[in-house]
């Protein structure tokens, strides 16, 4: 999760430069697609001094049958997601 600053994930094409995917700011929750694949397969540059919070996918998927605020922020995620 962004807590503060600007990431972008990217993947490098052919002659080396980066194809931008998708840019995250503070809130934005990082990976989502990795919790359904079990992969990112692309890199993130940070654009800006940044904090994030890491957060193990075990750890966020076991809270969410306790936590009904986490399981809510993983549906909306994984909802979000899934329209782009």
């Amino acid at each position: 999760m962004v807590v503060a600053g600007v990431l972008m994930s990217y993947l490098p094409d052919e002659d080396g430069n980066a194809q931008t995917m998708r840019i995250y700011m503070a809130g934005d929750v990082v990976g989502f697609e990795a919790l359904v694949d079990r992969e990112l397969l692309c890199s993130l540059m940070a654009l800006d001094q940044t904090k994030v919070l890491r957060l193990s996918a075990h750890l966020a998927l076991s809270a969410q049958g306790e936590d009904a605020l986490i399981s809510d922020i993983l549906l909306m995620g994984m909802f979000a997601e899934t329209a782009q």
